[in-house]
């Protein structure tokens, strides 16, 4: 049996280094083993301690292991009061409760004198903001704010306008007069809030559009559901009493299966990609048909951004709305109050949001305002930089009609963001995602003021390739490809071994180290990596090549879900944390591997079902409605341009 001194040796770092929460808290395995019994068993048997002593010395260490998972997970539990009870009234409660978890315990053993340890500052409290009653769950105040008043009018004139619209379209069908003459403009913009039309429009299995790329439905839908994924796992995941389990998946001992889960980073950059293709593609498209009319060129470029600015702001601010004046008023929980903090700061830093710059600002900082939206900032300064890449691309070919010249601006350009990127990330020792702990790599370590993962500067490398892409796309288009067999199979293994590495290949860094170089490297070409690879299943799939793959992202039922995924990032954390709050830390709650699978499937139904009533009411009529103002001017300055501006 070991000594007294070897057990509390033996418990003595892992609890401090647990409580620390230092790299290699994974390896504590207290929370499965006896070893308490065993001490507490040679105490008694050793130190001959009475029973009150040992009564003590049990509540001591109890209470040790709660401000233990306290500092780590920083657990929220819902509870019931009478109420009478004041929040200063259960604070001063819990304080004499926990009162023994700011003493020292000193036991005699055969004479010698041991100080145990002290557990640390263990609170248990709350505030006057996180409690509520029966008669007011929202704790929102019975007077509402301007903002909100000023929202829920908006909403009425959105809903009165829908209702006339579908009245319209459903009584008024196209006549043949109609056909021949068209609608007045009030009618067709009456027209545009159909929930008839725009809810046929969103169900539609049909794509739209003669240079629409059916894969990219079923790409987009996937790439939603893996961002879906990953956040319904992380918020359950430490929502749990069981932190070892936690830590043993995240350990790796959950497989290299779960990495998709774990590593799921990659989803975004999808979208990133994505968006450069489509926007690249059509750009080089409306500047082809401007041709050398510097008026021409002049309108595209105004029309570039004031389409990208209306088509996302319009519904961003529509569901900012919903959480400012909506869900505050909905919701209720432990953690209610986070989404109260939410709605102010939405309602007092929206604004910076809407101009796409509160990831930069120092009055933003601390914001929670939408936080997903710093995927919609990095996208909007992506979209404000690139003409600088695409137009010199294109006009070097125009001149010399050699892709030359331009493919070597494109190349230098992603040298430098790439360059840039492994000097950030060897200089600030970043670990190579935010899920793998690596000794002598902290990414706190980046003083830059916007965070090294939601940097743009970081993240810009998978819309280079996507404007790539499209550059091809667009020279190759209406063009037959040959790619004989064997380097069509070459280069789907390479795209597959790429976008594997990228997602899988950190498994070996949650057992083993990783070097300061190895992690730049990572950090500097996985995205360029990832993107590559989806460029070349884009390729191949427009080109005839996909075969099966083609099959399955252009299946049909793709195309109405493809059509909600906006929407649906946009509102799914809301959905996560009404879910996690009301639900999971209301009540005492276990994390395991399928309950997380079941949180996840009703996360994502809930989050597409939301997204396909926030897309009908709120997104398709504003995107029908630009569509008709905007694209009725470029059509009368640029015929048969205005129909490519769909997205």
């Amino acid at each position: 049996m070991k000594s007294l001194s070897e057990y509390l040796y033996f418990l003595h770092p892992r609890l401090s280094t647990m409580y620390k929460a230092d790299t290699d808290f994974v390896s504590v395995e207290l929370f499965q083993t006896n070893d308490f019994k065993n001490l507490f068993g040679l105490l008694s048997a050793e130190g001959n301690l009475t029973r009150v002593e040992m009564q003590e010395l049990q509540e001591q260490v109890l209470l040790l292991f709660v401000g233990i998972y306290s500092a780590v997970s920083n657990p929220s539990n819902g509870m019931c009061f009478p109420k009478s009870c004041s929040p200063e009234d259960i604070n001063e409660n819990y304080k004499v409760l926990t009162a023994k978890s700011f003493e020292d315990i000193i036991i005699d053993i055969m004479g010698n004198p041991i100080n145990l340890l002290k557990t640390g500052n263990l609170t248990i409290e709350t505030k006057a903001e996180d409690c509520f009653t029966r008669d007011n769950r929202s704790g929102m105040p019975e007077d509402y704010p301007f903002i909100v008043l000023l929202i829920y009018t908006i909403f009425s004139l959105i809903g009165c306008l829908t209702v006339i619209g579908t009245l319209l379209d459903l009584i008024s069908p196209i006549t043949e007069d109609e056909k021949i003459k068209p609608q007045t403009m009030k009618k067709r913009i009456l027209m545009c809030f159909s929930a008839y039309t725009n809810g046929k429009h969103l169900l539609s299995t049909k794509s739209s559009g003669q240079d629409h790329f059916n894969c990219l439905n079923g790409m987009r839908f996937l790439s939603m559901t893996w961002v879906v994924l990953g956040h319904s796992f992380g918020s359950s995941l430490f929502t749990g009493r069981n932190l070892g389990e936690v830590l043993n998946l995240i350990s790796g001992e959950g497989g290299i299966a779960l990495e998709a889960v774990l590593n799921a980073f990659p989803s975004v950059d999808t979208f990133f990609f994505m968006s450069g293709s489509l926007t690249s593609f059509i750009l080089f498209k409306e500047v082809e048909q401007a041709d050398k009319d510097k008026t021409k060129h002049a309108i595209v470029l105004l029309l570039y951004y004031v389409h990208r600015y209306l088509r996302i702001t319009i519904p961003y601010a529509l569901v900012m709305g919903v959480i400012i004046a909506v869900l505050p008023y909905t919701f209720y929980g432990p953690s209610w109050s986070f989404t109260i903090k939410e709605a102010e700061d939405c309602s007092n830093y929206g604004w910076a949001n809407l101009l796409y710059i509160q990831t930069f600002l120092e009055s933003t900082k601390d914001s929670i305002c939408m936080e997903v939206s710093w995927y919609l900032v990095d996208d909007m300064v992506f979209h404000w930089f690139s003409p600088i890449v695409m137009y010199p691309v294109f006009i070097a070919f125009l001149k010399t009609k050699s892709h030359i010249v331009g493919m070597l601006w494109w190349g230098f350009t992603m040298v430098c963001f790439t360059g840039g990127l492994f000097y950030m990330s060897y200089t600030t020792n970043q670990p190579p995602s935010r899920t793998h702990m690596v000794p002598g790599l902290d990414e706190d370590g980046y003083n830059l003021y916007v965070d090294f993962y939601e940097a743009p500067w970081v993240r810009y490398q998978p819309y280079l390739v996507g404007i790539l892409l499209g550059y091809i796309l667009h020279h190759t288009r209406e063009k037959q490809v040959k790619i004989n067999n064997a380097a069509n199979i070459l280069l789907w293994q390479a795209a597959f071994l790429a976008g594997f590495a990228v997602v899988y290949g950190l498994y070996g860094v949650r057992t083993q180290t990783m070097t300061h170089f190895s992690a730049s490297i990572y950090n500097s070409f996985q995205r360029l990596a990832w993107s590559g690879a989806l460029a070349w299943v884009i390729f191949s799939c427009a080109k005839g090549y996909g075969g099966v793959v083609n099959d399955l992202l252009s299946w049909s039922l793709f195309a109405p879900l493809a059509r909600i995924t906006f929407c649906t990032y946009l509102i799914h954390t809301n959905l996560l944390g009404m879910f996690t709050s009301s639900v999971l830390l209301s009540f005492p709650f276990d994390f395991s591997f399928w309950v997380s699978v079941w949180h996840f499937l009703g996360s994502l139904s809930i989050s597409l079902t939301v997204g396909f009533f926030l897309s009908m009411f709120f997104e398709s009529p504003s995107v029908r409605l630009e569509k008709l103002l905007i694209g009725s001017v470029l059509q009368g300055l640029i015929p048969n341009s205005g129909k490519h501006y769909k997205d």
